[in-house]
């Protein structure tokens, strides 16, 4: 069976940030980037995603081997499929650096889950 790549994230999860992975396989973009890194906001609009201006609020820069704690599960863009196929699709909080940041699974691995 190919792999997906398709995670579902939960409350507690130690994630990294994937600074490569600016794009979809579709071509959509999922962040923005900054010096040898990405730029992620407070705010993704789910209503008006994909547009010129998704990405609002506070940002961070973010570089490789940056961590985060997933808060939780905020939803997919309201423009994007709801089947698994679509999960990079999927928008998370993420506590980072101390402040709660949006973040598409795209640009996220897991690297441990917290079991109950």
């Amino acid at each position: 069976m190919k792999d997906t790549g398709y995670t579902v994230f939960h409350e507690g999860d130690l994630v990294k940030i994937l600074v490569n992975k600016t794009f979809t396989n579709d071509g959509l973009a999922t962040a923005t980037t900054c010096d040898k890194g990405i730029t992620v906001y407070s705010n993704i609009g789910l209503c008006t995603y994909p547009s010129s201006a998704d990405f609002k609020g506070k940002e961070v820069a973010c570089f490789e081997g940056q961590t985060a704690t997933i808060v939780r599960k905020i939803g997919r863009p309201s423009r994007i499929k709801s089947d698994d196929a679509q999960w990079a699709y999927d928008v998370y909080e993420i506590l980072l650096m101390g402040e709660a940041f949006q973040i598409f699974a795209n640009n996220i691995k897991l690297i441990c889950r917290v079991t109950e």
